[in-house]
């Protein structure tokens, strides 16, 4: 049993962590602080784990989505998940024109952080809508009607005459 148990953490560390990893580091400014936290994750899952019910990525990323909260929390950091945002955005768009980026950095900024974190695990994380669900702690069809309004403003934000240059 030990040995199966060891077995089915060692797979799911080496299917996950980097996935974690990233996930952290794409919300805190500190590399350190994302190691530590991925860390956590997986202390936190092989204390929990039983391999007649094997944890899943969407578990992994709730824990990672906890541990955050938990940090920003005790440090006041939510201004380090809206730089994190804002670096990831410049990063993903080399080409998009300077003011462009800004206009959909000061877009996402508009959304809920319920709307923010859903694009994120959706576009940054390559989870699905039932995976998101969930990390967020709701249905499948909330996260697709969460994300359908995040893109209906996004859009809206994005093409409004002020933002494209237009109303000038």
């Amino acid at each position: 049993m030990r040995d199966q148990r060891r077995a089915a953490f060692d797979a799911l560390f080496h299917a996950h962590f980097l996935g974690v990893l990233r996930f952290l580091r794409r919300r805190l400014s500190s590399a350190s602080d994302a190691e530590d936290l991925a860390g956590d994750v997986f202390r936190i899952a092989w204390e929990k784990q039983d391999p007649r019910e094997p944890l899943t990525r969407a578990w992994l990323f709730k824990v990672a989505a906890d541990l955050l909260t938990d940090l920003y929390r005790r440090q006041g950091r939510r201004a380090d998940l809206e730089v994190a945002l804002a670096r990831r955005i410049e990063e993903a768009s080399p080409a998009l024109p300077v003011e462009d980026r800004l206009a959909l950095i000061d877009a996402v900024r508009a959304l809920s952080p319920r709307e923010q974190e859903a694009l994120r695990l959706t576009y940054w994380e390559g989870l699905s809508a039932a995976e998101i669900g969930e990390v967020l702690g709701c249905r499948t069809s909330a996260v697709w009607a969460l994300m359908s309004r995040a893109r209906s403003k996004l859009l809206h934000a994005m093409t409004e005459p002020e933002l494209t240059g237009g109303g000038r």
